[in-house]
């Protein structure tokens, strides 16, 4: 039990450290859009806002 458990853990491990990392500054112009799918409203507990200025943080710009 323990040997399944420390594989799966430096598989995780492994997997983690090997994985592509996405580097944001690669895109120039993000889309955000006023109403995300899992929300009933537009802009509902302000995701759409808070997404637009920690994004604007990283220097992007939007349409």
């Amino acid at each position: 039990m323990i040997k399944k458990i420390a594989f799966s853990f430096l598989f995780l491990i492994t997997i983690s450290a090997f994985s592509q990392e996405l580097d944001i500054n690669n895109y120039k112009y993000v889309i955000v859009p006023d109403r995300f799918d899992f929300l009933k409203s537009s802009d509902q507990y302000q995701t759409s806002s808070l997404t637009k200025f920690l994004l604007e943080k990283k220097d992007l710009k939007f349409f």
